[in-house]
C-alpha cells in the first residue's frame, strides 16, 4: 500500500483500490466537506493535543526521518469543472495541521517561482463547512508574512468580524501560532523534509462502500441521547419499504399473551425486559463512584451501557461473518467505527448497523442473546469470572473492555445464540473459552480474531462442550490447526476426559486457578499421569510457583530459573531462549510446546517426593558445569563456558535480570548476553575475559568504573577500557572485543600500544595465573622501568 504527503493529495496521481484491480487517479485538491465538523486541533483547550502532535511533526522534519500518520479515510468526487477532489471523512484535522505547517514553513523558506508554485497548489485545499472557513483558506493562499502571521492576517484589511466568529478561522490561526514557536525554537530549514510526513489513503470506493454511506453516518443531529437516535432508526428500519426483511418484522407473533408485530415485540423488550440487565450495571457503576467528589454529575442513564453490548456484539458478528483476512477486518469501516476499548462510541447514523442487522439471523440471535441475559444475569455474571480470580471482575456491559474480555463477550454470546441456558453446562463452556481467551501472545487485534473465529469453531460443541471434546470432529480441529492453540486443545481434550471424575476435577481446578498458570497445566498432564502424581505435581507446582514466576524460596537467587538454563544440552536452546526470571516469560515457557523440552524438565521435578528433595536436585544441578554441545567441534569450548557462566553465578543471574540483558548473541566471534536495544550491556560469556578482569582489578590496583556487572564478577562492554595514571603519564587498560588484553599509554594526543596478548585461549584458572604472570614480566623486562608503577 502506497504513502501519501499532502501535496501528492493536492496535485498528483494516487492508487485505489477496487477489488482486485488498482486504479489510479489524478488529485486536484482536497476539501473538508460540510458534514465535518469544525477545525479542532488549533482549539485552545486542546493544547496537549495539538503540542503532542506538533512535536511529533517537528521531531520528524529536524532529524529529517519519516513520519506516518496512519489512515486517511475518505471519497473521491468529480467537480463540475472535471476536477477529482478528495473528500477527507476521516483525518480532517491531521490534513488541516499538515496544510498550515506547509504554508508556514513555504512562506519562511521559498522565493519567487518555488513559492508561486506552492501557493497554487495550496489553493487545492478548502473547507465547506461555513462560507467563512472557504474564504479564509482562498485568501491563506494568496498572501505571505513577515514574523507573525496570526497578528498580521487579524490586522489585514479583508479580516473582517464575520472571520472571529469562525470556530474554524480562530483554531486555524492558533495553530499558526503554535507553529511559530516550534520552527523558531528549531531553528534550521525545513520544506524539503515535510514530504517525509505522510499517511495511507483509503477511498470509501475502493472498500465498497459509498461516500454517502460515511456522510450520513456523519450528518445526523443530536436532538435525543445516541441510544434513543438508534432506536427510532431501527424502528424506522424494521418497518421501511426499502427492507427486504421488512415482512420478517411486521409478522404477528405472540407476545404477552398478546398477538404483535414482532418489530414492536423488540422494542418493547428494549423499554422493558432487556433494561433490567444494563440497570443493574449502572448501579454498580454509581455505587464505585459515590465517594468521588464528581459523583452528584452522575446520571442514571442505561443508553450508554446498552450503546457498549451492541457495538461489541456488532463487531462479533461482523468478525464471525466475514471471509476477509484479518487485516482487512482490521482495517473495515465497521471494525473500525464500533471497535471502542474506552466505550464511549458516539453514534451518528443507522447506516452501519443496517450493514450488521441485514444479515441473516442477527437480529433473532441478538434477541436470543438479551433475552436469556435478563432472565439469567445474575447467575450469568457470576459463572463468567476465571478461576483465578473471584474478585470484582469485568462485566458485559462495562465502560472499557480488552481483548481477553471481547473474546470472552464472543464466547457468552455464542452459547446464548445456540442453547438453552444450562448453569453447568455453560460454566464448562466458559472455563474454556477463558483458558483460550488468557492466552498471552493475544496482546492485538489479529490474534483477537483468530481466537474468536476458533470459539465459534468450537461453539457447535458448546452444549456440552466435554461431550464434543471425546469426538473425531473436535479431533479433527486439532490436527488441523498450526498454531499456539493446537497444545491448548490437546490439553482441554485431556482434561475434559479426566474431569468428569470428582477426585480428578478438583485438582484440575485448582491448577487452572493458579495466577501464573492461568488455566493452562499441560506441563504437568500431558503424559497421562495417576491421580496421585498428578495430585503430587499440583502440590509442588504451588510451592514452585506464585503469580509473578518462580517463588521466593526459588527467586531470590534464581535458583528455579537458573536450574531450567542448566538442563540446556544444545546451543540452539541457549541462543534461543528468553533469560528473563519474569511472570511474562514463565508463562510462556509453561505454555509453548518446544523442541527445546523446558517444560519437561519442570514437570520432572514437579514429581519429587518433597519440596526438599526438590531442593537437593536444584542445588546439585547448579554446581554441574555444562556438557552442552556447540555448533560445530571448533564451538564446543565457547558454548560449555557461555552455559555455564548464564546459570552457574547466582549474583551475575541478578544482574541480568536487573537490567533486563536477556538475549545470548554471536558477536565479533564471541557469545554474549545483552540487553535487546541497548549498545552498553552487553557482556563476553564465552571464554576466561572475566576472570582475567577480575585479576587484573587487583594486580593493577584499578577501579571497576560503572564496568563490573552489579556484585557480579562480570563486566560489560564489548572493548572494556580502564585507565591509569602514573604521575601525569596516563595509560589506558583494554580488554578487547577481538579478544586481545591491551595497555597503552597516550602521548602526545597519540595512543601508543606498549604491550598486547591474545587472551581467548585461557581455559583454566591455572592458565589465568600463568598468562598475567607472563604479562607482568614482559613489563618487568620493558626498558621503561616506571611500566612498574603500573601495580602500584
Amino acid at each position: 500500500m502506497n504513502k501519501y504527503n499532502l501535496i501528492n493529495l493536492l496535485s498528483d496521481v494516487i492508487e485505489i483500490s477496487e477489488g482486485e484491480k488498482i486504479k489510479k487517479v489524478k488529485l486536484d485538491g482536497i476539501k473538508i466537506p460540510i458534514i465535518q465538523r469544525d477545525y479542532a486541533q488549533g482549539r485552545k483547550n486542546e493544547n496537549i493535543i495539538r503540542n503532542r502532535f506538533l512535536e511529533a511533526l517537528f521531531d520528524a522534519l529536524q532529524n529529517n526521518k519519516e513520519l506516518e500518520l496512519d489512515f486517511v479515510y475518505g471519497s473521491i468526487i468529480m467537480t463540475n469543472n472535471n476536477e477529482n477532489v478528495f473528500l477527507p471523512l476521516d483525518g480532517q484535522q491531521r490534513l488541516t495541521t499538515l496544510y498550515l505547517l506547509y504554508w508556514f514553513v513555504g512562506n519562511k523558506e521559498l522565493k519567487d517561482q518555488e513559492l508561486t508554485n506552492l501557493r497554487k497548489k495550496l489553493l487545492g485545499f478548502t473547507y465547506a463547512t461555513r462560507i467563512t472557513a472557504t474564504a479564509f483558506c482562498e485568501k491563506l493562499a494568496e498572501i505571505t508574512f513577515n514574523e507573525d502571521p496570526s497578528k498580521e492576517i487579524k490586522k489585514s484589511y479583508w479580516f473582517h468580524k464575520r472571520f472571529e466568529k469562525d470556530p474554524t478561522v480562530i483554531a486555524m490561526l492558533n495553530m499558526l501560532d503554535a507553529i511559530k514557536i516550534k520552527y523558531e525554537e528549531i531553528n534550521t530549514p525545513l520544506f524539503n523534509n515535510l514530504n517525509k510526513l505522510c499517511f495511507y489513503i483509503l477511498p470509501l470506493d475502493g472498500f465498497e462502500l459509498t461516500d454517502e454511506l460515511y456522510i450520513k453516518m456523519n450528518a445526523r443531529g443530536k436532538q435525543l441521547t445516541d441510544f434513543e437516535n438508534l432506536k427510532a432508526d431501527l424502528n424506522n428500519w424494521m418497518i421501511s419499504d426499502s427492507n427486504k426483511m421488512k415482512e420478517n418484522f411486521q409478522k404477528e407473533i405472540t407476545y404477552n399473551n398478546l398477538s404483535i408485530p414482532y418489530y414492536l415485540v423488540l422494542l418493547s423488550k428494549i423499554d422493558n425486559a432487556w433494561t433490567n440487565i444494563f440497570w443493574n450495571q449502572l448501579l454498580k457503576v454509581k455505587e464505585t463512584i459515590k465517594e468521588k467528589e464528581n459523583s452528584n454529575k452522575f446520571k442514571m442513564v442505561i443508553d450508554p451501557f446498552f450503546m457498549n453490548f451492541i457495538s461489541r456484539y456488532i463487531i462479533n458478528t461482523h468478525i464471525l461473518g466475514s471471509a476477509k483476512t484479518n487485516l482487512e477486518i482490521e482495517l473495515s469501516i465497521i471494525f473500525r467505527f464500533f471497535y471502542n476499548e474506552a466505550g464511549n462510541l458516539k453514534y451518528n447514523s443507522f447506516e452501519l448497523y443496517e450493514e450488521v442487522f441485514k444479515q441473516d439471523n442477527v437480529i433473532e440471535n441478538l434477541e436470543k442473546t438479551l433475552d436469556t441475559l435478563a432472565q439469567n444475569y445474575e447467575e450469568i455474571t457470576e459463572i463468567i469470572k476465571p478461576i483465578w480470580n473471584k474478585g470484582p471482575n469485568w462485566s458485559l456491559t462495562d465502560e472499557r473492555i480488552n481483548q481477553q474480555q471481547r473474546i470472552l463477550f464472543c464466547g457468552i454470546c455464542l452459547y446464548l445464540e445456540k442453547n438453552t441456558f444450562e448453569p453447568t453446562y455453560f460454566a464448562n463452556w466458559i472455563r474454556v473459552v477463558w483458558n483460550l481467551a488468557i492466552d498471552p501472545d493475544i496482546r492485538s487485534i489479529s490474534p483477537m480474531i483468530n481466537t474468536m473465529k476458533l470459539i465459534k469453531e468450537l461453539s457447535i460443541g458448546s452444549e456440552n462442550i466435554y461431550a464434543y471434546f471425546a469426538t473425531q470432529e473436535f479431533q479433527d480441529i486439532i490436527n488441523d490447526r498450526k498454531d499456539f492453540f493446537k497444545t491448548q486443545l490437546e490439553e482441554e481434550k485431556i482434561k475434559a476426559s479426566l474431569i468428569i471424575n470428582p477426585n480428578w476435577e478438583e485438582y484440575i481446578l485448582k491448577g487452572e486457578s493458579h495466577p501464573l498458570f492461568l488455566g493452562n497445566i499441560g506441563f504437568l498432564i500431558n503424559d497421562n499421569p495417576d491421580i496421585d502424581l498428578f495430585k503430587k505435581r499440583i502440590e509442588n507446582a504451588f510451592l514452585l510457583f506464585d503469580y509473578s514466576g518462580s517463588n521466593k524460596t526459588f527467586s531470590k537467587q534464581h535458583d528455579l530459573f537458573r536450574y531450567l538454563i542448566s538442563k540446556f544440552s544444545t546451543w540452539n536452546q541457549i541462543e534461543n531462549f528468553i533469560y528473563s526470571d519474569s511472570e511474562n516469560n514463565w508463562r510462556l515457557i509453561l505454555r509453548r510446546d518446544t523442541d527445546y523440552q523446558n517444560k519437561q524438565f519442570i514437570k520432572e521435578i514437579c514429581s519429587f517426593k518433597s519440596i526438599d528433595k526438590i531442593k537437593e536436585h536444584i542445588t546439585a544441578a547448579l554446581l554441574i558445569e555444562s556438557s552442552a554441545t556447540g555448533w560445530n567441534a571448533n564451538s564446543i569450548f565457547k558454548v560449555r563456558k557461555a552455559h555455564t557462566n548464564l546459570y552457574f553465578y547466582a549474583d551475575f543471574c541478578s544482574w541480568m535480570q536487573k537490567t533486563g540483558a536477556n538475549k545470548v548473541k554471536w558477536l565479533q566471534e564471541h557469545i554474549y548476553i545483552v540487553r535487546p536495544g541497548a549498545w552498553y550491556d552487553k557482556v563476553m560469556i564465552d571464554c576466561s575475559r572475566n576472570e582475567l578482569i577480575t585479576l587484573a582489578l587487583v594486580e593493577f590496583k584499578l577501579n571497576s568504573e560503572g564496568k563490573q556487572c552489579g556484585n557480579s564478577m562480570f563486566f560489560k562492554e564489548e572493548n572494556i577500557k580502564f585507565t591509569k595514571h602514573i604521575g601525569e603519564r596516563l595509560f589506558v587498560i583494554i580488554f578487547g572485543a577481538t579478544g586481545y588484553f591491551t595497555i597503552k599509554e597516550k602521548i602526545e594526543e597519540v595512543w601508543t600500544e606498549i604491550i598486547s596478548e591474545d587472551y581467548t585461549q585461557i581455559n583454566t584458572i591455572d592458565e589465568l595465573r600463568i598468562f598475567m604472570n607472563n604479562y607482568k614480566s614482559k613489563l618487568e623486562t620493558n626498558v621503561d622501568k616506571e611500566l612498574l608503577r603500573l601495580f602500584e
